[in-house]
């Protein structure tokens, strides 16, 4: 079995040492970078790019060979000559402090602002032919070359500089360099300055070179690079300029390797060197001397090298567009092939014990062991211990496997017991090694030991477990937050009581022995498909999955902070399986290779704030062109705002903070670049939006956009007054004439209830005339001429009562039935003893009437029976009869429309008020003819004046009241028979209704007129 491993040994221990080697400081020039490429697919004019620049909000300026382009981190956006431009062909690009993009074409010049293309008139000024460069002074001021001449321009005013001793046909040149008042000019032969009054030349080279540039770098020297070598501007003693040839090996790789296109020396001192046909090459600072280079983008034609203000750097290529290679993939190194891949294998399958000696997983021909490499040499091989999935330190000098059999404790003297049996059968040695190595007979996939608290936590399919250092076996059941969760790595701090784990899909997890916390993407991480978690020294948490890398500061706490690297920041790939960090490095396995980085590029702030775009603006769903400002009428009041971050370093985890002045001062913190304004009423609203990078760092200025919506006409002041007046005045005049009608109603009502009370005296002296009066005295009279005294007296005495009730009655407006009735039965039984028992009289009344609660209008019923005892049966002889019946009928249904609203405090309504009464008068007297019939009421003036008076009642009381009293005079011989009926149908009161118009109320009018009759002096 030992000589069946030792091919392996001895392959494992060279990869062993490489890893050493690895685990070493990182070099930069073992990485092979990750460039990120965007072509016409993404938005790209051209696949060709001449020239690269960037403005104050951070955005890329892109000249290509079918117009400009603008790139925002999102979007591309391209502008031709449809636009504005003089050509689509953009050879050169500058942007000055105001955000004006200075272009230059094959014959024209100038900048864009604004959406539109200010031209300069350089051939005003006498240029002729193409311009050949442009460059800004310290002032802003561009100097444009050309043949002969240079020309400089002052927004679009430009002055003309002809060179001494050259002539229009000479060689163009190029400027190089702009040194305070010095301007460097390159040549194809030679360098001159000029320093505004004469040119001087400064360098000649011995051939003729097809390339010339003057680049400076970090440290202030100054190089002529050209095809046949690199020169170094240096003075002498005398205080002259000269150039001395420098770099040789680089000049040497200048000249015999490639054919060098653009040139370019970074912050840091490292040489970028574009070839037409070879790519892009890399000279680090240390290796110029040396002339070492690693190639890059193979094949690659490129044009131009250019380095944003976050060091993040852009390579323009023909005819394969354009390539960002950022900082941190810059910093990030990426090693491919097989044996990184084979080391890559052993990252959680080896450990190093606390006495030094290396143990190993290893899997060869379907069987699996564990080998053990002692310091001096020695190793020893444990077989049957299953696939380990992880190796960890374990107690004392002894390590733990996790494995397919389950968890296993090895350490060297258990190995060499088991080694010993080498020579047995194989299940006598599995038998053996399950015997006396294995503390958990289940598949243990990942795992954790507490080297101060003892405890050993790991993970199988049944769950968590926990290992006490006596042996004890804890399992954690799942609660609700780690419920079908598979657990992919476990970690923590010694003794510190916390233990994290990560998940399959479920995210993170922390547990403090008294709870279960669960992290997800709502924390900001990039992925819940977690692989592995470690904690770093200063206790910050790092997760790797299937979206790269996170580290996590603050955690547990009220703001934690999440930093994240991704594919797209220079990982080989972005699916992650396994990793560690080791001396300040983070190493991390993948399926194309292994990807090692610094742990603090992670977190690294970037040098400039994030920039903010408006993307598109939709007033009432209808897109728009993006302005600063819109005026919009009344129903434009719907808007969406959409806007990005311009940051091409942790661009995924900008917030967006805006407010709307005109709406809410305070500001709002969005994920997602939207803002939705619905129903804005008119008003100036002022939208205002920052970007916030997960440093803390946030947009320069806000982004401001301005929404003045007008109102309609009605919604305008003028109007709002001119309105506001007239609804006053209609208001005004409305309540006037309320009042007034009020008022008129309460004076015509005054008059009504005067006339009524008017009426009731005239009633109360009709009823008493003297008629009537007369035959009762008469009557009295005969009484007492016969000696009969007490007919005499009782006639007396009902007399008496009748004129009592009289006067009772016509204190109210209406009175019990039965106090009518009391009062007509004495009048009857009065006319019945005046007439000798000659009158017959009777008076019913229906079963169902309650005469104690049921009203009639007083003085009422009286009179139509006097005009049937004066009218009727006075010309009848003898056998006169009066019939008077009282009983219910419903009211018609107008009648009941015109009855009053039921007062809501009134207790109980009374329960016949959707009834009538009926009163039937019926005489057997001489009768009446059609004339008479039409007119009953109306008898003889000085014979019926009761009845006409009783007439004016009916017609006051109809007028003051909302129920209605009516009458239906009818002559019997129509039936064939004597006599005359009168049917009264009068509505039922309610109680208060027959206050209504109390006299004895103390502002009565008539109330009042009694109080001041009886006052001394008075007279009525």
């Amino acid at each position: 079995m030992f000589r069946a491993y030792f091919d392996f040994r001895l392959v494992f221990g060279v990869l062993l040492g490489a890893a050493m080697a690895l685990l070493g400081p990182v070099q930069l020039q073992a990485q092979t970078f990750r460039f990120e490429r965007f072509s016409v697919n993404d938005g790209l004019a051209s696949s060709t790019v001449f020239d690269i620049a960037q403005d104050g909000n951070g955005v890329i300026w892109v000249a290509t060979e079918l117009g400009l382009c603008r790139f925002n981190g999102s979007r591309f956006q391209s502008f031709g000559v449809l636009d504005g431009l003089p050509g689509n062909a953009i050879y050169e690009l500058d942007i000055d402090s105001r955000d004006r993009v200075w272009l230059s074409t094959f014959s024209h010049a100038g900048y864009w602002h604004d959406r539109r293309f200010h031209r300069v008139p350089l051939e005003a000024a006498g240029l002729d032919g193409r311009v050949s460069s442009m460059v800004p002074d310290q002032q802003e001021h561009y100097w444009f070359s050309g043949s002969g001449a240079i020309w400089r321009a002052q927004d679009t005013v430009v002055e003309m500089f002809r060179l001494d001793g050259e002539n229009e046909n000479q060689r163009m040149r190029s400027i190089g360099l702009i040194q305070g008042d010095s301007i460097w000019m390159l040549s194809g032969d030679h360098v001159d300055r000029w320093d505004g009054k004469r040119l001087e030349r400064m360098f000649e080279t011995p051939a003729y070179m097809s390339r010339v540039w003057m680049l400076q770098d970090p440290q202030g020297l100054d190089y002529l690079v050209t095809s046949i070598g690199i020169w170094q501007r240096s003075r002498t003693a005398t205080g002259r300029d000269t150039f001395v040839q420098t770099l040789p090996e680089l000049s040497r790789f200048l000249t015999d390797s490639v054919r060098a296109s653009t040139v370019f020396i970074d912050p840091e001192g490292h040489w970028w060197i574009g070839t037409f046909d070879a790519g892009l090459w890399y000279v680090a600072a240390e290796d110029l001397e040396t002339g070492k280079a690693r190639q890059y983008l193979e094949e690659a034609s490129v044009q131009v090298v250019f380095q944003d203000r976050d060091d993040n750097l852009w390579i323009g290529t023909q005819s394969r567009g354009l390539y960002l290679l950022s900082y941190r993939a810059r910093r990030v190194g990426n090693l491919r092939g097989n044996p990184p891949e084979r080391l890559a294998e052993a990252f959680r399958k080896s450990v190093r014990g606390a006495d030094g000696i290396y143990w190993v997983g290893r899997q060869k021909r379907r069987l699996s062991c564990v080998v053990g490499l002692h310091p001096n040499g020695d190793s020893v091989v444990v077989p049957s211990v299953g696939r380990i999935f992880e190796a960890s330190r374990g107690p004392g000098n002894s390590v733990l496997l996790g494995t397919t059999k389950g968890l296993f404790q090895v350490d060297w003297e258990s190995a060499q017991r088991i080694g010993a049996m080498e020579g047995q059968h194989r299940n006598v040695v599995a038998a053996a090694v399950l015997e006396q190595l294995a503390v958990f007979p289940v598949p243990t996939r990942t795992l954790w030991h507490d080297s101060l608290s003892g405890e050993t936590w790991f993970y199988s399919m049944s769950g968590m477990h926990r290992l006490w250092p006596d042996g004890r076996l804890d399992t954690l059941r799942a609660n609700a937050p780690a419920r079908n969760m598979l657990v992919s790595d476990i970690t923590g701090v010694a003794g510190g009581g916390r233990v994290w784990w990560s998940s399959y899909g479920r995210g993170l997890f922390l547990y403090d022995g008294d709870s279960l916390q669960r992290f997800g993407l709502e924390l900001g991480l990039n992925s819940t498909s977690l692989i592995g978690v470690w904690l770093d020294k200063r206790g910050a948490v790092w997760t790797i999955g299937s979206n790269g890398v996170n580290r996590i500061e603050g955690l547990p706490g009220p703001s934690p902070k999440v930093y994240s690297l991704y594919e797209d920041d220079g990982l080989v790939m972005g699916e992650v399986r396994d990793g560690f960090l080791q001396d300040d490095t983070v190493w991390l396995r993948t399926n194309a290779g292994l990807t090692y980085f610094p742990a603090d590029l992670i977190d690294r702030q970037p040098l400039s704030e994030p920039g903010i775009e408006m993307d598109r603006i939709l007033i009432s769903d209808r897109d728009t062109t993006i302005l600063p400002e819109y005026v919009l009428n009344y129903r434009q009041n719907d808007l969406e705002l959409a806007f990005s971050a311009v940051a091409f370093t942790d661009s995924r985890q900008v917030r967006y903070h805006y407010r709307v002045l005109g709406l809410d001062d305070e500001w709002q913190v969005s994920a997602f670049g939207e803002i939705r304004l619905s129903k804005l009423s008119p008003g100036t609203y002022t939208v205002e939006v920052l970007a916030m990078d997960v440093y803390g760092m946030q947009s320069r200025q806000p982004l401001r956009t301005v929404f003045r919506i007008r109102p309609a006409w009605w919604q305008r002041p003028i109007a709002q007054a001119g309105g506001g007046l007239f609804l006053l005045l209609m208001t005004g005049g409305v309540v006037n004439a309320v009042a007034r009608r009020r008022a008129r109603q309460r004076e015509d009502r005054l008059i009504l209830e005067k006339q009524l009370a008017e009426t009731e005296q005239k009633a109360l002296r009709a009823q008493m005339n003297p008629h009537f009066i007369y035959n009762v005295l008469n009557s009295i009279q005969q009484f007492v001429l016969r000696n009969d005294t007490e007919a005499a007296l009782d006639y007396l005495a009902e007399f008496g009562d009748l004129i009592r009730r009289s006067f009772e009655n016509s204190k109210r407006m209406a009175i019990p039935l039965k106090d009518e009735i009391d009062f007509l039965r004495t009048y009857l039984m009065l006319e019945k003893m005046r007439f000798d028992e000659e009158l017959d009289y009777q008076i019913d009344v229906e079963g169902s009437i309650d005469i104690h609660k049921t009203f009639v209008p007083s003085l009422l019923i009286q009179p139509f029976v006097e005009n049937s005892v004066r009218h009727g049966l006075r010309h009848r002889d003898g056998g006169g009869r009066i019939e008077v019946a009282f009983y219910m009928e419903p009211l018609p249904a107008e009648a009941q429309e015109a009855l009053p609203r039921r007062n809501p405090t009134q207790a109980k309504p009374n329960r016949y008020k959707r009834f009538c009464l009926v009163c039937r008068i019926e005489d057997n007297g001489v009768g009446i003819d059609e004339d008479v019939a039409r007119r009953a009421w109306m008898a003889e003036e000085h014979r019926a004046t009761g009845m006409a008076i009783t007439r004016n009642r009916l017609e006051l009381f109809n007028r003051v009241s909302a129920v209605r009293v009516g009458m239906e005079v009818t002559n019997l011989q129509q039936e064939g028979r004597m006599g005359t009926r009168v049917v009264l149908t009068i509505p039922i009161l309610e109680e208060e209704q027959t206050r209504a118009t109390d006299a004895n109320k103390p502002d009565h009018p008539l109330g009042d007129r009694r109080r001041r009759a009886q006052e001394p002096g008075f007279s009525s």
